[in-house]
């Protein structure tokens, strides 16, 4: 967890996120989308890019080639995650107008549910887990 909140861990890096799930691909469009300075947007994008969070590919604008940002699939693994903290903020402050994502099919709410490997959905409840460590050792939730 330690190496995760290393590299997306800081409220710019959520934003970042946040703008590529919602289409952004461009420097500008991201940058603006989260809300960040360019410098802080340039740094986040290069450890995204680092971590293999993103990919860069070229696109043409006008007389130069350019690069854009491109969710991996590991980054894509990051979406849960936004979904949570989203879902936790609205539960906090309902009545704060916050950004959502949303189903691009139907337009639905998306929301970040749990489910075991076994295919049960998970209720996270005090109780309802336990801690794995390498190894195999197993601790109380």
């Amino acid at each position: 967890m330690d190496v995760a909140l290393a590299v997306i861990g800081t409220r710019s890096a959520l934003a970042l996120l946040r703008a590529a799930f919602c289409g952004a691909r461009r420097f500008d469009d991201l940058v603006e989308a989260a809300g960040v300075s360019t410098m802080i947007g340039a740094a986040r994008l290069h450890e995204f890019v680092d971590a293999g969070l993103m990919t860069k590919r070229p696109y043409k604008s006008r007389q130069r080639t350019r690069q854009e940002y491109v969710l991996t699939d590991l980054g894509a693994q990051c979406l849960p995650v936004l979904l949570a903290l989203m879902q936790v903020g609205r539960a906090i402050a309902p009545e704060a107008t916050t950004a959502g994502l949303l189903h691009a099919g139907c337009g639905g709410d998306l929301v970040q549910q749990m489910y075991c490997t076994a295919g049960h959905q998970v209720t996270p409840t005090p109780g309802s887990h336990r801690t794995a460590y390498p190894g195999g050792k197993h601790g109380a939730g």
